[in-house]
């Protein structure tokens, strides 16, 4: 099996441990051992020698063979270690005799004690080439783990290469070296770096977890030597780099906040970037109940996802969030982010599910007509429903049924009962054309009269909104007053797209809200034609208090050059007044905490509309001393007990609206 080690600890991450350019070994940082038998020489002779190297040799005085060794103290080894060595061998081959031991881990500072365990290189022996092993040992006695692919020819001598050698978190070694020598005074000099560019050349991978550095450990070299004195002094070290890594995980982004999200819907998505580096597992990422995750806009939305590190990196990968609730509530929670060894990184997530509107009026024209259920008015002729799976002469994906203009419609428009004047929902579409003052086209909010052909055509009181005119590089939506015969812009909704180019082509998504007590309206949108969610992005806000009763809602073009490429779809049409649902379904509940009502009654305006319809029996406690509301409305089996909040009592005035006051279900 093959085991790739993770790429945190590669050349631009690499630490210099030491290089001897002080001249010593005796500190910054203080090697100890068999110090009188090892020196710094100014230069290295060793393949084609490097002047001023400061390089560490052997350098044993006494005709003796024997074994020396030099050791330094790490403290911090992380969860991926690196290691990178220049070696140098003189004139001496290596031979059993004649070994070289590169210690990568000790757990003590001797290296020669018959109780050291840890891992080794051991490079040397009498039986063909000379490869480099890597080992573990226990109590002084080794067991290989690796032996490199490549060898040194036997008997070479004058020569240097570069090693280097990574272990994961989860005890993934690979053993990495330049071009080794095949020929004497050949190799690399002793001022090579060992990194990722130099000691490219894979000698194998294996995996062992005997051992964990960890605590004081330490690294070092060891050298056996014969009599001679081209033996004694054969060994030459230098640029010991050592580099400790742990496997990190990368938030980029969040907290997110999703504001009202409706029950059974999903929300527009957020992102934020996550990345790893040092990894020797999966990133596992989960959202809490209510939320959704993927890495493809649109798409792919689950609970969970893993991203699968190369070389332990995950690049950047952004992740797309949409909340999904299926409680009525504030709901919050973290997304989780974790990997082998990492800590765990978290993305605050917060959003609020509110109760899904009861429409009104609706169509969603799925009876393949508009002449009942609703009906609409007007120019029945020049409207139909269609079926094309995306909309003609625009690119918007449809679900298949859809009001439409005929093709040779000039000024029409078609209109359907309706004193709705709080909030509007629908889908609004074009083939690819440029708006204009002589081809716009638009929605009618509230109108008092049913409306036919040309709207300025014709006296009525109420507001439209429209998209099409000549002011240059514009085309936004705007909101206009009727009153009679006299159209009056109330302006422009200042966050508005620009529809100047291709109008509508690719399809709207539109929620419209109105304030009764102020006449404030805002517009919510989103690009497509299926309303999958309901539009959260604002394009702004414009008030007029002029009109406040209506009568009919209707669509209308004004099409001075009608063809193919000036038609209105629309679609998905959900019309209400704005309400609040009492949540609490048992106890004893404070009228007067915003989240006791869905959505959050933050503001309380006599304009209120208030829904008691989730059954149970509950008591609505703290009623203000005076307070008045346009509607309330129990249904469902739902037993609601008002209780005021002092003991004087409490004024609770319902202000009338258009239709019934105060409605009581029957429970049969």
């Amino acid at each position: 099996m093959l085991f790739i080690l993770t790429a945190a600890l590669m050349a631009d991450a690499q630490t210099l441990f030491d290089s001897f350019d002080d001249g010593n070994f005796s500190s910054a940082p203080a090697w100890s051992g068999d110090d009188a038998n090892w020196t710094i020489v100014a230069n290295s002779d060793a393949a084609a020698g490097a002047v001023g190297s400061n390089t560490l040799r052997l350098n044993v005085g006494t005709s003796v063979s024997g074994t020396q060794y030099l050791s330094a103290a790490i403290t911090s080894w992380g969860s991926n270690q690196e290691w990178g060595f220049w070696v140098g061998r003189r004139n001496q081959a290596f031979t059993a005799s004649n070994q070289m031991h590169i210690w990568l881990y000790a757990n003590e500072a001797n290296l020669k004690s018959p109780t050291v365990d840890g891992y080794r290189l051991v490079i040397g022996d009498n039986s063909g080439d000379d490869e480099i092993a890597l080992q573990a040992v226990t109590d002084g006695a080794p067991s290989a783990i690796l032996t490199s692919a490549q060898a040194i020819p036997n008997g070479l001598t004058d020569f240097g290469f570069l090693i280097r050698v990574t272990r994961s978190i989860s005890g993934n070694f690979e053993l990495f070296t330049s071009t080794l020598p095949t020929s004497n005074g050949t190799g690399a000099v002793s001022t090579a770096i060992p990194n990722a560019t130099n000691a490219n050349i894979s000698q194998g991978t294996a995996n062992n977890t005997l051992y964990t550095p960890s605590g004081t450990g330490y690294v070092g070299v060891v050298a056996s030597h014969t009599t001679g004195l081209d033996a004694r002094q054969a060994v030459e070290l230098d640029q010991i780099y050592f580099t400790a890594s742990s496997p990190d995980i990368i938030i980029t982004g969040g907290p997110l906040s999703f504001g009202n999200i409706e029950i059974g819907k999903v929300s527009a998505e957020q992102t934020y970037s996550v990345s790893g580096t040092g990894l020797s597992g999966n990133i596992t990422i989960t959202a809490p109940t209510h939320f959704q995750i993927s890495t493809t806009s649109g798409a792919g939305f689950s609970s969970s996802l893993t991203l699968t590190p190369t070389s332990g990196t995950v690049s950047g990968t952004t992740i797309y969030v949409r909340m999904s609730p299926s409680a009525a509530g504030n709901i919050s929670g973290v997304i989780t982010h974790t990997s082998a060894g990492a800590s765990q990184e978290d993305v605050a997530v917060s959003g609020t599910g509110v109760v899904a509107p009861v429409c009104t009026i609706s169509d969603d024209f799925t009876d393949n007509n508009f002449t009942s259920a609703p009906s609409w008015t007007g120019n029945t002729t020049d409207f139909a429903v269609i079926s094309s799976a995306t909309i003609p002469n625009g690119s918007a994906t449809t679900d298949g049924a859809y009001l439409a203009s005929n093709a040779s419609a000039g000024n029409a428009a078609l209109t359907t009962s309706s004193a709705i004047t709080s909030e509007w929902r629908f889908s609004l579409a074009t083939p690819s054309f440029s708006p204009s003052d002589n081809n716009y086209f638009g929605v009618i909010l509230m109108s008092d009269v049913a409306l036919t052909g040309d709207i300025t055509a014709t006296s009525w009181n109420g507001y439209y909104l429209r998209i099409g005119d000549n002011a240059p590089g514009t085309d936004k939506m705007k909101l206009y007053r009727r009153t009679g015969m006299t159209s009056t812009l109330i302006g422009e909704f200042p966050a508005s797209p620009s529809f100047s180019a291709s109008a509508l082509s690719g399809g709207l998504n539109l929620r419209i809200t109105r304030d009764p007590s102020t006449g404030e309206f805002e517009v919510f949108y989103s690009s497509g034609f299926l309303y999958g969610a309901v539009p959260t992005v604002s394009a702004g806000k414009l008030t007029d208090a002029t009109h406040s009763t209506s009568t009919y809602f209707g669509v209308f073009q004004r099409f001075n050059n009608p063809g193919t490429d000036k038609r209105i779809y629309f679609d998905h049409l959900c019309a209400f007044e704005r309400a609040y649902v009492w949540l609490p379904v048992s106890g004893v509940a404070d009228w007067t905490n915003a989240s006791n009502w869905s959505p959050p009654r933050t503001s309380p305006a006599n304009s209120d509309i208030l829904l008691f319809n989730r059954g149970g029996a509950s008591v609505a406690s703290n009623i203000p001393t005076s307070e008045t509301v346009r509607q309330i409305h129990i249904s469902n089996n739902t037993q609601v007990s008002l209780r005021a909040a002092g003991i004087s009592g409490a004024s609770l005035t319902i202000s009338g609206a258009p239709g019934d006051d105060f409605v009581v279900e029957s429970r049969v």
